[in-house]
């Protein structure tokens, strides 16, 4: 019987064993520092469809920065209207902190947002933004980050402000409620 068992015990071990890996798509790789700091020639980061994204687009860029590498600098397009975008920035291991600052450029117009994370920390960021959309990442110390842009589409971008808050915090999810006002004798 304990031969038997050896034997199972085995067999199990050399057989093959399906392992399903989620397949990464538009993701910008940038280890060997080659994306550029400048922000006025920044990489182009192309926003595109995911298979199991079921709304929008989006990309992402696992990189290094710090020390030799001062800056990372993306292009993520031109939106002629307010656009919301969500922004999430990570920080992979032991560093300085890491800043993310958003420029949205319309004509003589400039908006800069800040987005800053430490070491092992994460975080989520709604912005509505138009023009000509760079972003760029600095630290001065090494470390490795992870940044994800989604842009969930024109639905998102019709929602009032009030509408928007309530999707973020999950609210407003039952159905609405059609009030009938009748004026006069019912005509």
């Amino acid at each position: 019987m304990s031969k038997f068992i050896c034997l199972l015990i085995s067999s199990l071990l050399v057989l093959p064993i399906t392992v399903e890996a989620q397949k990464y798509q538009n993701i910008v790789r940038d280890y060997r520092n080659d994306a550029g700091g400048d922000p006025e020639n920044p990489l182009r980061l192309q926003l595109k469809a995911q298979k199991d994204l079921k709304s929008g687009r989006m990309a992402a860029v696992w990189g290094s920065i710090g020390g030799d590498d001062e800056a990372d600098s993306f292009f993520l397009g031109k939106t002629p209207d307010l656009a919301r975008l969500q922004f999430d920035l990570t920080s992979l291991g032991v560093g300085d902190t890491i800043t993310l600052t958003v420029t949205a450029k319309e004509g003589q117009d400039v908006e800069h947002h800040k987005i800053e994370v430490t070491s092992g920390d994460s975080q989520k960021v709604w912005l509505r933004l138009r023009g000509k959309l760079v972003a760029r990442i600095t630290a001065v110390e090494a470390t490795n980050y992870a940044l994800y842009v989604w842009y969930p589409g024109d639905l998102f971008d019709a929602l009032t402000e009030n509408e928007f808050e309530d999707v973020i915090r999950h609210q407003g999810m039952e159905k609405p409620h059609m009030v009938r006002i009748v004026r006069g004798d019912g005509k």
